[in-house]
C-alpha cells in the first residue's frame, strides 16, 4: 500500500492510509475517497482510492476497507484491495496505543495492444502499524509490503518493496476561531526516501487551508471544507495543486488533488 500514501499530498487527511492502526474515538463510521490526476504530458495517469472504516466496542476497535487503483497511460493498471483491523488501548485518561494490520492482494496489469500481448498477475500484501496518540498529538510508524512479493505480470518482474513509514501531528489552538496542524510524514524504501512538512489550518472548525513542501520534488497548497456538520453527519471536501521544483519534473505538468470524507458521530 506504500505507493498511495507516498504519491498523495493531502494524505493528512486520512492517516489510516499510511498506518492501519489509526483510529479517530470521535466516530462510528468514516468513508473518505481521493484522487490525483496528472495534466499535460502525464494526463493519461490517475490514482484513486477508497477507504471506509466501521468502529466497534465504544470506539476501541474498528474494521474497514481500502481499494486503490493507479492508472499509467492507456495500458498499464496497478490495482490493491485491503481489509483492515486496528484496536485501541488506553493507556491513561488522554493517552492511548492503537496496533492494526491490513491484508490483501495487489495485482498488477496491462491491458493489450496492437505493439504488444497483455498480462496480469496478483500476490498477497500486508501492512502493520502502531500509533500513539494523545489530545494535541499523534505519532504513526508503520511497515507497508511486509511479504515483500513479486509480480510478473509480462517479461519484467516488479517487487513490492518493504517501505517504513511514519506521521506526527501536533494541534493547537492559535485563536478562537483558528486551529494549527503542524505535521511530518516521511517513508523510507530503500535508498529512496519521501519526507514532507505540512501545514492545516482550520478557521471556524468549517475552512481548511494550507500549505505542504515535500523534499526535492516540490511544493503545493490545499483548500477546502472541513467537517460541515449536518445533524450527526461530518462533510469534508478538499483540493490541491502540486508544483514541482526539481529539475527531474516537468514544471508545466501539475498534479491536481482531490478529497471527499463523510463521518458520523458517535
Amino acid at each position: 500500500m506504500a505507493i498511495v500514501p507516498a504519491q498523495f499530498n493531502m494524505n493528512f487527511k486520512e492517516f489510516s492510509i499510511i498506518s492501519p492502526a489509526y483510529i479517530d474515538t470521535t466516530l462510528l463510521y468514516n468513508v473518505a475517497v481521493g484522487n490525483q490526476s496528472g495534466t499535460g504530458l502525464f494526463s493519461g495517469f490517475t490514482t484513486t482510492y477508497i477507504n471506509a472504516d466501521v468502529y466497534l466496542k465504544n470506539n476501541t476497535q474498528k474494521i474497514g476497507l481500502l481499494f486503490y487503483t493507479d492508472r499509467e497511460g492507456d495500458f498499464f493498471r496497478k490495482t490493491r484491495a485491503y481489509a483492515r483491523y486496528a484496536n485501541s488501548i488506553n493507556l491513561s485518561r488522554n493517552k492511548r496505543l492503537s496496533l492494526g494490520a491490513t491484508v490483501g492482494f495487489a495485482n498488477y496489469a496491462f491491458e493489450a495492444s496492437q505493439a504488444a500481448p497483455g498480462g496480469s498477475a496478483t500476490t498477497l500484501d500486508s501492512d502493520l502499524g502502531a500509533v500513539f496518540s494523545t489530545k494535541k498529538f499523534n505519532l504513526g510508524i508503520g511497515v507497508n509490503q511486509v511479504f515483500e512479493n513479486k509480480l510478473t505480470p509480462l517479461d519484467y518482474t516488479f517487487v513490492l518493496q518493504k517501505t517504513a513509514v511514519y506521521f506526527i501531528e501536533y494541534k493547537t489552538p492559535i485563536t478562537s476561531l483558528l486551529h494549527l496542524s503542524l505535521i511530518n510524514i516521511g517513508f523510507l524504501k530503500k535508498s529512496n526516501y519521501k519526507n514532507s512538512l505540512l501545514m492545516d489550518v482550520i478557521y471556524n472548525d468549517i475552512i481548511s487551508f494550507g500549505a505542504g513542501a515535500v523534499y526535492q520534488k516540490g511544493y503545493f497548497f490545499h483548500v477546502g471544507i472541513n467537517n460541515l456538520q449536518v445533524s450527526n453527519l461530518l462533510f469534508s471536501a478538499s483540493f490541491s495543486l502540486f508544483n514541482y521544483t526539481s529539475s527531474g519534473f516537468i514544471g508545466n505538468d501539475i498534479p491536481i488533488e482531490s478529497f471527499a470524507k463523510v463521518n458520523q458521530l458517535r
